[in-house]
């Protein structure tokens, strides 16, 4: 199995096969000062996808980029439809790490704006502990603030990882509002039996520090270890990475996709869907980031 090549700044694979490009369509477009949103929504009888762009989000102001993405974000949950919930984030940021105002830079902008929409959704900061979605946050060099979010009919079960400090309770090292969103989510996804394991994503990050700055083959270790033991958390003693069935990996540097795309196959053999995507990572000293959908050992066999 051949891994297809950077899919830029759409949604996995597996996300677009559950919404098919007949489906249902509504397209919104917010303008005024400061503020230039296109919002579009495409549902299937058992899911939603709703995207936000922000065509000129790099070249915005401090406080205009984290009114954008509150709004962005504000925007896409007013769209969930009745009796669906938020299972999944895909945020990619211009410049993530391009210097803002106040000692900040743009990730830490984001997660102010970010943090602020999904308290005002759950019922204040209290609720995301319990409600932060799984996400996954990436940067590229072009101008667009692109978010999608994946809505599906099953109540979804938010899963922490034993090894890290959860997202949402990051220290101030990070910014002022942490990142909000959980590890992965518990959720049954549509022509799956059972539950699936959504994996938001996940680097060399123990606790809440960084693990082997720059090294790949340190952090591809790392990683490794925190996605089984997602899987483990979720499944039992018994799962390991075999579980996954879908993978996406971020990788920082061009120079490192051969060897990305080889240590992918040989540790998802089993796995149906393998992308890469060339992209910066919210931390600079990371070097891989790898997201995917696992399923129960049991239902392998």
């Amino acid at each position: 199995m051949k891994p297809i090549g950077s899919a830029n700044l759409s949604p996995p694979q597996w996300v677009r096969r559950l919404i098919p490009p007949d489906g249902t369509k509504r397209e919104i477009r917010r303008s005024q000062p400061d503020l230039d949103l296109v919002i579009q929504r495409h549902r299937s009888p058992t899911a939603a996808l709703i995207s936000a762009t922000a065509p000129s989000a790099a070249s915005l102001s401090t406080a205009a980029f984290r009114q954008t993405t509150h709004e962005a974000y504000a925007a896409i949950l007013a769209l969930v439809p009745d009796g669906c919930h938020v299972a999944r984030f895909w945020n990619h940021i211009p410049g993530i790490h391009a210097p803002m105002d106040d000692g900040l830079d743009r990730y830490m902008v984001f997660n102010l704006g970010r943090q602020c929409a999904l308290s005002e959704r759950f019922g204040g900061m209290h609720a995301i502990a319990r409600c932060a979605p799984t996400a996954t946050g990436v940067g590229h060099d072009g101008s667009k603030l692109v978010i999608h979010c994946l809505a599906l009919c099953d109540q979804p079960e938010h899963i922490e990882n034993p090894r890290q400090i959860s997202a949402y309770q990051y220290s101030d090292r990070y910014g002022p509002a942490s990142p909000s969103f959980s590890r992965a989510t518990l959720v049954e996804v549509p022509g799956v039996n059972g539950r699936s394991l959504i994996v938001g994503g996940t680097s060399s990050v123990r606790g809440e520090d960084t693990i082997a700055p720059y090294s790949l083959w340190s952090q591809f270790d790392e990683t490794y270890a925190n996605l089984d033991a997602l899987v483990k958390r979720a499944f039992g003693e018994k799962a390991d990475l075999d579980c996954f069935e879908s993978v996406r990996a971020y990788y920082a540097r061009e120079c490192d996709e051969s060897s990305v795309r080889n240590a992918l196959q040989e540790t998802f053999s089993s796995a149906t869907d393998i992308e890469l995507v060339q992209a910066e990572l919210c931390r600079k000293p990371l070097l891989i980031e790898i997201e995917g959908v696992a399923q129960p050992p049991k239902s392998r066999a």
